[in-house]
């Protein structure tokens, strides 16, 4: 009776993204440019932009290192999708994090009424605002950074001679 082992492909179906030659000027035009929109497109002068670019600036950061260590820990990333879900993982944490921290900051001078509850109440702002630019800043670093890896050749065997398909009279299908 044959096996009906499952075999895996040693070969991942598809091949995984190639970072831009060299990688250094490309990394830094790509984090240049993820982290520097907000302040860029908001004006430049408000605390908004300052604190949006600061919020992308350390998401970018945390979403490098993370890319690094999936490279060097053997399970590169495939697909510039993945590259902006890492950035909109660290955003969507950024952005719940920053009306807590607002708060912690603004209390611990006791120049405001500002207090957990009212952090809270901020989440789904922080959110509204946060994602799209996680998801602007996301794109803009996988397209800038990465390029697709060359086509490889399709692992088909060719054989010289097609093989003959036996039949049997006394099969009943």
């Amino acid at each position: 009776m044959p096996s009906s082992a499952l075999t895996l492909d040693p070969k991942p179906r598809f091949p995984a993204m190639v970072w831009r030659e060299p990688g250094w000027l490309w990394l830094l035009v790509a984090y240049g440019l993820s982290a520097g929109w907000p302040f860029v497109a908001l004006g430049g002068g408000g605390g908004l932009a300052v604190a949006l670019a600061f919020g992308v600036a350390v998401t970018a950061g945390l979403a490098l290192v993370t890319a690094l260590g999936l490279f060097e820990g053997g399970r590169p990333l495939r697909a510039r999708r993945d590259v902006v879900g890492l950035f909109l993982i660290y955003g969507t944490v950024a952005s719940l994090i920053a009306p807590t921290v607002v708060g912690l900051a603004s209390g611990a001078t006791g120049t405001s009424g500002y207090d957990g509850a009212m952090a809270a109440s901020l989440w789904p702002l922080g959110l509204m605002v946060g994602l799209p630019v996680a998801l602007f800043a996301g794109l803009a670093f996988a397209v800038v950074m990465f390029v697709k890896p060359p086509a490889r050749e399709p692992d088909l065997e060719v054989t010289a001679e097609p093989r003959a398909i036996e039949r049997h009279d006394d099969d009943d299908f």
